[in-house]
């Protein structure tokens, strides 16, 4: 009887201890199991946000080069319709039933006139793109020169964007004054100021330049492939929204949006760049006051420049190099001829609109996109397989 009594009285003291235990006390540990799952996420957040905020303060020139890509594009669209439009309405006068009718896509009968127009504008880009593209091509041995032997990147980068800016201010003005100005007139206007500045030829040297000073060695990969993502999508972007944007705005909406974001990217670029110049330069700072002497190393280097590509070499390998140069020209050359005078095409063949156009121009790109991705993995795969025979072969004859 007494033996039962001190078992109850063991089980009843048992029974109030777990009542008034706490969970530290039932699980002998200092860990509260909720209030470190806050802890957690708040850790998390904290360490989102830090890694957020370290992405941010390392970005410097791809926003730059996303909307210069997606500006050109958008552009080049509404460039192109213009062209079309002036050549109806201005250069040969037919009309506003037949310009608003060809505007429509509505060319039934209208055969000879869409002809005539088209001619017109393909003649005007036959010498218009050579324009923009043969003068930067010219500055780029001059410039980059310049460029590596005083480190200067950041007005490479810039300099570009101020003759969009000009551009696209001329643009408006042709808009404004639509019947007085004539297509001609419109595609120097267009044409000129961009490739004074050096157009994206500059840029993509300023960019590569600017990068290679800006990383080490382990993240200059990881950076530039950033850097060739921002470019690589800028165009598929605004070939997307050139034709709702056309639709949607006009000319005056989609020049004047065009000028905010070259003016936006040009202010960004002056506020976050910086030039990374070494010890050395300092001591050329008197030299950059003396124009002769910065005209004579520059011909010097545009010189030693020419110079890579003209001496001799072992192996046929100058003849090599003019071969590469050659290809090149065979295989991007017809590119970007079709690329002037696909919108043409698609009007006279599918009478496409504006919309409809920037739907198949971004299909289009997307899926060439894919293409050269998956080449170049594969590529890869075969070039790393042919490096481990390679390497197998010369330690098997050692």
């Amino acid at each position: 009887m007494l033996h039962n009594t001190k078992r109850d009285v063991r089980i009843e003291e048992q029974c109030w201890l777990m009542r008034n235990s706490s969970v530290n006390d039932l699980t002998n540990s200092d860990m509260h199991l909720t209030g470190n799952l806050a802890g957690t996420w708040r850790e998390k957040s904290k360490r989102a946000l830090k890694q957020i905020k370290g992405a941010l303060r390392e970005t410097t020139v791809e926003p730059c080069l996303f909307m210069y890509m997606m500006c050109t594009s958008i552009s080049s669209l509404a460039v192109q319709n213009m062209h079309l439009e002036k050549a109806c309405r201005v250069n040969f006068d037919y009309g506003d039933n037949i310009c608003d009718r060809i505007q429509n896509r509505n060319t039934s009968g209208l055969g000879n006139e869409l002809n005539e127009i088209q001619s017109l504008v393909a003649t005007v880009v036959a010498w218009k793109f050579p324009l923009q593209t043969g003068i930067p091509a010219a500055m780029v041995l001059f410039v980059g020169a310049w460029s590596d032997k005083y480190k200067k990147r950041k007005i490479c980068i810039l300099f570009p964007f101020t003759g969009e800016i000009i551009s696209n201010i001329g643009l408006l003005l042709a808009t404004y004054y639509f019947k007085e100005l004539s297509l001609t007139t419109t595609a120097l206007i267009e044409a000129l100021p961009a490739a004074f500045t050096g157009s994206y030829i500059i840029i993509f040297v300023g960019m590569y330049s600017f990068m290679a000073d800006r990383t080490t060695i382990e993240n200059r990969t990881f950076r530039l492939g950033l850097v060739s993502i921002c470019v690589t999508l800028g165009t598929p972007t605004g070939t997307a929204l050139s034709g709702i944007l056309l639709r949607a705005l006009g000319y005056y909406g989609v020049f004047s949006l065009l000028l905010c974001l070259y003016t936006f990217s040009f202010i960004y670029g002056i506020l976050k760049l910086e030039d990374v110049m070494p010890t050395e330069s300092k001591n050329n700072e008197s030299v950059q006051n003396e124009p002769l002497k910065i005209v004579s190393e520059v011909l010097k280097l545009v010189g030693h420049t020419l110079m890579v590509a003209l001496k001799p070499r072992v192996f046929c390998g100058r003849v090599q190099i003019f071969t590469i140069l050659l290809l090149y020209l065979l295989m991007v050359g017809p590119l970007y001829g079709d690329s002037q005078v696909s919108y043409l095409y698609s009007i006279r063949r599918f009478a496409f609109s504006e919309i409809e156009y920037s739907i198949y121009g971004t299909i289009n790109i997307v899926l060439g996109l894919f293409g050269k991705f998956k080449y170049l993995l594969k590529l890869l795969h075969v070039s790393k397989v042919d490096y481990h025979n390679k390497t197998e072969t010369n330690l098997a004859h050692r």
